[in-house]
């Protein structure tokens, strides 16, 4: 009887201490996995507002202790930063969980953007080889926001393919920012209509804090937690003095909070490649509708070639393709003509030496030109012979 209590006692102790290693190294993992420190590198998008305060303080009120650091200069290109002196020193200290990237907004080119990442990227990986990062896409400057022409679209499909590339996140505070100024008339520019106010800075702390933490939902704040938040707010303005309150409305509060949530969610498909995801600023593609040419007459002499048309109105051009075959697919001779009169008048004069052949075939085609320079091309003409 001894024995077995023996045993029993036995297999209970060994059961125990499997099940307290166990719980160890649950929590040791769960401690792994957890963010501890953030590097933000950046520009004036970044510093101004104190932008790594207001994360590291939304981070702490939803349980997340954590140190945030930042390296920023005014102006500069994550291209630039790869490789400044206070972003390189901050780089190599290493021991990052999460690393946000900011570009500039005026002048932002995708492809400098790209060739910053190809640079700065393995740095970051080379100190910190498990850090995460996230990229925090602000949005355009005032005059180029809103349709026809938004830059958003190009703002965050480049964006997007950056974070894609690097297997990263992407905080899209640009979008939540289309979304108050246009759908909310919120208008959180500063005056020299590119950097953020008081609110905008926390548009993108909240957009970058759920794009740090991706299992977070969101949750309004209550009354009681209103004066924590406008301190928050208010204890990290810096650089500005436009749109500073002594205290912001919660429902405010509580809109640009779950603006920031929803869109860093709403990317998350597209920067893991598993979806798709469209700029609120996209346009669809305008259809042209170009009129179908009608040729009266072609008349060729020595080496001039006069075409005659039936006058088209609306057009920015005519293209004239000139063949020696019936069928007109064979080029021998091929001009795009802009010339105001031409159209005006509907007459088109060629001169060329290829003109001499005894059998001519002329087709011709009218286009017009959008706000890009693209040509959008109506239908062929039927093909008419030349006559000498």
């Amino acid at each position: 009887m001894k024995s077995i209590k023996k045993t029993v006692c036995f297999v209970l102790c060994i059961a125990l201490i499997f099940n307290a290693s166990s719980v160890l190294k649950t929590n040791g993992d769960e401690g792994k996995n957890e963010v501890k420190k953030v590097l933000f590198i950046g520009n004036s998008m970044t510093f101004y507002n104190n932008l790594w305060n207001v994360v590291q303080g939304l981070a702490k009120r939803n349980g997340h202790d954590i140190e945030v650091e930042s390296a920023t200069n005014p102006g500069k290109t994550i291209l630039y930063n790869a490789s400044a002196q206070n972003c390189v020193e901050a780089m190599k200290k290493g021991g990052y969980d999460v690393v946000v990237l900011q570009d500039i907004v005026g002048g932002f080119d995708a492809d400098i953007l790209q060739q910053g990442v190809d640079k700065i990227v393995p740095i970051i990986k080379k100190f910190s080889p498990n850090a995460r990062i996230v990229f925090y896409e602000p949005w355009p400057v005032k005059h180029m926001i809103e349709k026809p022409g938004s830059y958003l679209p190009y703002f965050t499909d480049n964006y997007i393919k950056a974070a894609k590339k690097v297997n990263g996140d992407l905080a899209p505070a640009g979008e939540g920012f289309y979304d108050l100024y246009v759908n909310h008339k919120k208008d959180y520019y500063c005056k020299d209509g590119k950097h953020p106010t008081p609110l905008a800075t926390f548009l993108a702390a909240s957009t970058i804090y759920f794009a740090i933490y991706k299992d977070e939902g969101v949750k309004k704040f209550e009354e009681a937690e209103h004066a924590d938040i406008n301190s928050l707010i208010i204890d990290n303005i810096e650089h500005t003095t436009e749109g500073v309150q002594d205290s912001y409305k919660l429902d405010d509060l509580n809109l640009i909070y779950s603006i920031g949530h929803k869109y860093a969610r709403a990317v998350e498909d597209a920067t893991s490649g598993k979806g798709k995801y469209t700029s609120l600023g996209y346009e669809p593609p305008k259809v042209y509708k170009v009129p179908k040419v009608k040729i009266k007459k072609a008349v060729k002499k020595k080496k001039t070639l006069k075409v005659t048309l039936k006058k088209t109105k609306g057009i920015t051009g005519y293209q004239v393709f000139v063949s020696k075959k019936k069928n007109c697919k064979k080029k021998l001779y091929k001009k795009t003509i802009r010339a105001k009169k031409a159209i005006k008048k509907g007459i088109l004069t060629l001169k060329s030496k290829k003109f001499k052949a005894k059998k001519l075939y002329v087709k011709v085609r009218a286009f017009i030109e959008d706000d890009m320079f693209e040509n959008h091309y109506g239908k062929w003409s039927k093909v008419k012979k030349v006559k000498a």
